[in-house]
């Protein structure tokens, strides 16, 4: 059914179902695409996109924070910078990532067997609860079965019409889809893998040189746009420890049902369609009902696609991940539900029954709307509500500025300095350990954690905690919590590191010293007396350059009061300059005034914590 409408002269078609599919899909990715909370890998993309990092800051981010290569937070930026920094437009990347692989599966479908086959196919796609969760996320996985979708649209077409435009379009997109997402190496893989049994099963010499001189310059073109992901997939790559369990066949199903939807039934659809479809596809291919137009028959290239497709890369994953690191996570097979659609649309497009064939559609589509509403994913909570618990910190207004988590990184996105906090990364645990042993000041902080990690602490710690600090303003939230820990101290002594200027820190908070710098602390009131300065820290590297560690020059009222040099072994003592004060205002500056390099090696330092102790 289609619609022609004159638009400046030209006349053009519009397609009025496969519209109105593209119509409910967006409605099924817009519809509460705020509702869920910004979970934790969301929050990496929050952060590592956010539009007011310098680029040189970005790119440092990406190469050392994240697993996933620059591009998908490029669009992320772009879209920040267009329509607001904020996770619904985090999310709409997803969203219109997810629209368009719905459209290129219909592509895929009318370019196999005809417009019929298209529409089930991107049918079956728009009502896949899996995708659809994939469509509001604001991570690369919507846009990497997209243009996975993509590339086999052109392989399809490259083995049908082999030109050069379409080895140039499937080399493009096979690029592209690396630059989403590391894993994606082996759909790549699966692409040329394809290209390589139609080559050894042509009996056509010209065809055979043809197809692999083509698909070298798409190979080339492959590789030039794999490039700037080299340096992330080679970290990743090298990972020996993961925390995804090893495989079984318990969690294989699992995972097999995930991407359809949690549902036993969906399974059990895709398992018939699948051993239907394989066998009626190779009676087909055996009889050679297909007219002759062209040496590989439209059922061959469907069989060989799709059983590829799907096969080599499930096979390839469990194999890698009983061998090295498990690699079996249910979102790393997002790339996998377009297959699976694509196959169940194939076994319902081979039966020649009109009503069958209509009842089937029907009803499987009946069946995954069921499985949308029964999930409750638009009205059930499913995912960490770290923003609750930063609305509650907001609302308390205390004067504890400082937020400790093992999520610290991350959770810079609620507590920054346009809130006037900051974050310091480390569990609760060590983290109370490092202020028992006296390597962190004990002033107050937050505690925020989440995402399945309860509150825990040793009985030691816990005892050191409740005699030092009062636990106070606690949230809970869904899958993550909150806790203030007010020290029971006079902290005025203890200085925030952050409030030094100007300065650098690292992960955890602490400040970190890669140049020769003079950082000033802003002036405070101390009464006359006696004081000690202690300044926890390490030089780096572990063995000293030229015999010498990180040495620094303190300055108090712009009068040199002491130097000394940090020890390069943990846990050692505290570094100290004694100085007397006449009572007021106190300037305090730190001066680190040694920095060398010396082959590869650069001597740097590291202040964890800085005290001020009245001693007369």
């Amino acid at each position: 059914m289609k619609l022609s409408i004159n638009f400046y002269s030209r006349r053009i078609n519009i397609d009025i179902i496969l519209l109105s599919i593209l119509l409910v899909a967006a409605i099924l990715r817009i519809y509460h695409i705020g509702f869920q909370d910004i979970w934790v890998d969301e929050l990496h993309t929050m952060v590592q996109s956010d539009p007011g990092l310098s680029w040189n800051d970005f790119d440092n981010i990406i190469r050392f924070r994240e697993g996933i290569p620059h591009l998908y937070f490029i669009l992320v930026r772009f879209f920040s910078y267009t329509f607001g920094y904020n996770i619904i437009s985090a999310r709409l990347v997803s969203v219109l990532g997810g629209l368009v692989g719905i459209y290129y599966m219909y592509k895929i479908g009318k370019e196999l067997k005809g417009r019929r086959l298209g529409l089930i196919a991107a049918l079956l796609l728009t009502l896949s609860l899996f995708h659809i969760q994939y469509s509001q996320e604001a991570r690369s996985y919507a846009l990497l079965a997209t243009f996975v979708i993509i590339t086999n649209l052109y392989l399809i077409k490259f083995i049908k019409e082999t030109t050069l435009k379409n080895a140039l379009l499937m080399g493009l997109f096979a690029g592209l889809i690396t630059n989403m997402q590391p894993i994606g190496l082996v759909n790549v893989a699966a692409v040329y893998l394809t290209i390589l049994i139609f080559i050894v099963i042509s009996k056509q010499k010209a065809l055979k040189l043809k197809l692999f001189r083509l698909s070298l310059i798409a190979g080339i073109l492959t590789l030039i746009l794999f490039t700037p992901t080299i340096s992330i997939i080679l970290k990743v790559s090298g990972l020996q420890s993961f925390w995804i369990p090893k495989p079984n066949l318990g969690y294989l199903y699992q995972v097999y049902l995930e991407l359809l939807g949690k549902s036993s039934v969906i399974g059990i659809i895709f398992f018939i369609a699948l051993i239907f479809f394989l066998a009626m596809a190779s009676v087909l291919i055996v009889k050679k009902q297909e007219p002759k137009k062209q040496e590989f028959s439209l059922m061959l290239i469907a069989l060989l696609v799709t059983s590829i497709w799907l096969l080599f890369y499930v096979s390839t994953m469990v194999i890698k991940s009983y061998l090295g690191v498990s690699i079996i996570l249910h979102r790393y097979f997002i790339t996998m539900v377009p297959a699976m659609m694509l196959i169940i649309a194939l076994s319902i497009e081979i039966i020649s029954n009109i009503k069958v064939r209509n009842t089937l559609v029907v009803l499987i589509s009946l069946i995954f709307v069921y499985v949308i509403f029964e999930d409750q994913y638009y009205t059930k909570k499913t995912k960490s509500e770290f923003s609750a618990v930063a609305a509650h910190i907001h609302k308390q207004k205390t004067e504890t500025t400082r937020v400790v988590s093992v999520w610290a990184f991350i959770l810079q996105y609620y507590y920054n300095k346009e809130n006037n906090m900051t974050t310091y990364e480390s569990t609760l645990d060590d983290y109370m350990t490092a202020i028992r042993t006296g390597k962190q000041n004990p002033v107050s902080f937050w505690y925020v954690d989440g995402n399945s990690r309860p509150f825990t602490m040793t009985p030691e710690n816990l005892k050191f905690a409740q005699e030092n600090f009062v636990l106070r303003n606690r949230i809970s939230a869904f899958d993550a919590w909150g806790i203030e820990f007010k020290s029971r101290h006079n902290e005025s002594g203890f200085l925030d590191l952050h409030k030094f200027n100007p300065s650098m820190f690292d992960g955890s908070g602490s400040m970190i010293f890669v140049q020769n710098l003079k950082s000033v602390y802003p002036p405070t009131v101390f009464k006359p007396g006696e004081y000690i300065i202690l300044f926890n820290g390490l030089s780096l590297p572990e063995k000293p350059l030229n015999g010498e560690n990180a040495h620094f020059n303190i300055y108090i009222n712009n009068k040199m009061a002491g130097d000394f040099n940090l020890s390069n072994q943990p846990g050692t003592a505290p570094s100290t300059v004694k100085f007397t004060h006449k009572g007021g205002r106190l300037n305090l500056q730190v001066e680190y005034d040694n920095d060398e390099v010396v082959g590869t090696q650069d001597r740097n330092a590291i202040i964890n914590s800085i005290t001020i102790k009245k001693i007369n």
